[in-house]
């Protein structure tokens, strides 16, 4: 409840700086003072690093672990919920309104599963929705454009019991 609380606090901060410091400091994230952190984003986050990365603002970010690579963008208003493992390639750009979300905290022994990786140089652009129940890999250079695309990692068989996969 702590860590919300200060995520909280230090997303309303002015300065870019200054909220790099405080996630550093109070939170232990690894973020190079030559990211660009917006403002009114919710940072949980275990562990975390941003080395030259860029996050916009008002992005919602629940991981375990989250790494950007040099480059990398996350842009403005998109969510990565209840997530194992995020890990964004170099100059890779997630733009507007998009979602990745895993199976949330009631199963926690199929947390491991719940893993994002997006490669070098890809473009997701907006409204797009990835189900993160099991991984999902994006490889390089691959573009997600238009918007409302839905990428699934489980569904139901005709007796309506649950598989999943992962998705590359």
């Amino acid at each position: 409840m702590l860590k919300k609380f200060l995520s909280l606090s230090i997303a309303i901060l002015p300065f870019n700086r200054l909220r790099i410091f405080l996630y550093r400091l109070l939170l232990g994230y690894d973020i190079t003072y030559n990211s660009r952190i917006g403002m009114f984003n919710f940072l949980c986050l275990g562990k975390c690093r941003i080395v030259a990365g860029r996050v916009g603002n008002f992005n919602y970010i629940n991981a375990n672990h989250f790494e950007m690579a040099p480059g990398s963008e996350v842009r403005r208003f998109n969510k990565f919920r209840f997530l194992n493992r995020v890990t964004i390639g170099r100059d890779s750009v997630i733009a507007v309104k998009n979602s990745f979300t895993g199976f949330g905290e009631m199963v926690p022994s199929l947390k491991r599963y719940e893993n994002v990786t997006i490669g070098e140089c890809t473009i997701i652009t907006r409204r797009h929705s990835f189900d993160a129940v099991d991984s999902i890999t994006i490889g390089d250079n691959v573009t997600f454009a238009g918007s409302d695309i839905q990428v699934w990692t489980h569904g139901f068989d005709e007796k309506h019991v649950r598989v999943q996969s992962p998705v590359t």
